[in-house]
């Protein structure tokens, strides 16, 4: 907003530049940039220097889901072997447990419980303590890192890992897969679905706050549900006595006769 004061913003001023800026980029990216001025303008409000923020009640735009891409079993059986040491690690820990990257790459051995086998997150996107459970696949690697330092995915000088986009493009060049480090979590969140683990359950597992962000997996748990009701439709699928008749109809049919 150039040299405005703080004072001098009002909500048509807000409105022209969301106009103006979604001709450029998508609703999610304008919310973010808004609901950072909401906040600059809140903390004005809590020092004394505004009187009320002027955009308070600014409603934000609907975002889109958008399309939720996920491994197959075979996909992400290749991309795990297509990886190499830690990275390997890592990427097991993402599809075992739906974390998200940084809360993978800054996790400490503090919250890993191997006698009650489950995480403990206390950095989340949301700031609120979430508890993952650990499978045998995760009990096992986790017994078998080497405690470098307090982080679990260390360095060879005990520092964690701040980028790993070169091992993460090598790796899905060899695997031939191609997705984002982030899909591991749709992945996670997809094959639980598939398995008829409810939307509540992979909410908590995922920690979101709202259930509309799992609705996506909905439709995977339905289509499941579907092939499984499928399997059943030759044995059911009309009377004995209808199908009886209806070949023998065919077979006089056949043979000419009326």
């Amino acid at each position: 907003f150039g040299n405005r004061r703080l004072n001098a913003i009002h909500s048509f001023h807000v409105e022209s530049y969301r106009v103006q800026r979604k001709e450029f980029v998508k609703p999610a990216t304008i919310n973010r940039e808004v609901a950072l001025l909401k906040r600059i303008l809140n903390l004005a409000v809590e020092w004394g220097v505004l009187a009320s923020n002027p955009i308070s009640n600014f409603k934000m735009y609907k975002e889109s889901i958008g399309v939720t891409t996920f491994l197959s079993e075979e996909e992400a059986q290749r991309l795990i072997a297509a990886c190499r040491g830690t990275f390997q690690w890592i990427v097991i820990t993402a599809l075992h447990t739906g974390m998200r990257k940084n809360e993978i790459l800054t996790l400490c051995w503090s919250q890993v419980d191997l006698k009650k086998n489950f995480l403990t997150l206390t950095r989340t996107k949301n700031g609120e303590i979430r508890y993952i459970p650990l499978d045998r696949t995760l009990r096992k690697l986790f017994a078998e890192i080497p405690r470098r330092s307090e982080f679990v995915f260390a360095k060879e000088n005990g520092k964690p890992y701040s980028w790993i986009g070169r091992a993460w493009k090598n790796a899905l060049a060899e695997a031939g897969v191609n997705c984002r480090f982030h899909d591991l979590r749709h992945t996670f969140a997809s094959h639980l679905a598939m398995k008829s683990v409810d939307l509540y359950t992979i909410k908590e597992l995922l920690g979101h706050k709202s259930m509309k962000m799992v609705q996506r997996y909905a439709h995977l748990s339905d289509e499941h549900k579907r092939r499984a009701i499928e399997a059943l439709d030759h044995v059911f699928s009309e009377p004995l006595g209808t199908k009886l008749a209806h070949e023998v109809e065919m077979a006089f049919s056949k043979s000419g006769c009326k």
